[in-house]
């Protein structure tokens, strides 16, 4: 589900921000950016709609969320690798050693 069918649904539905939101427990602000295309649609929200409004999602919309974590598992992999290859110290802040950090971050706290 793309972030413009949020609002394709939620008008079809016949609902408005709010009550959308209440009915799918997403908070308001961030279903406001949903519908702007502010903020890509995660797992987690596209299953709090599909719960909240009985439809299910397409096994095509799966394998996308799938596909997103096993990309995701890849680049901190390759991370790792790379971090135990070199000698740089834990609270190195050279361009590699940042990338490192920043992989690792978005791995453990979701993409965006």
């Amino acid at each position: 589900m793309k972030e413009n069918q949020v609002r394709k649904l939620r008008k079809k539905l016949g609902l408005t921000q709010r009550e959308f939101a209440e009915k799918t427990n997403i908070p308001l602000p961030t279903l406001k950016s949903l519908e702007a295309g502010r903020f890509a649609l995660s797992e987690t929200n596209a299953q709090k709609i599909a719960n909240g409004t009985g439809i299910s999602l397409s096994p095509k919309a799966k394998a996308k969320f799938d596909l997103a974590k096993l990309e995701m598992f890849d680049d901190l992999l390759a991370a790792v690798k790379w971090f135990r290859k070199t000698t740089h110290r834990s609270d190195c802040i050279c361009a590699n050693c940042e990338r490192f950090s920043l992989v690792i971050n978005r791995c453990i706290g979701g993409a965006k």
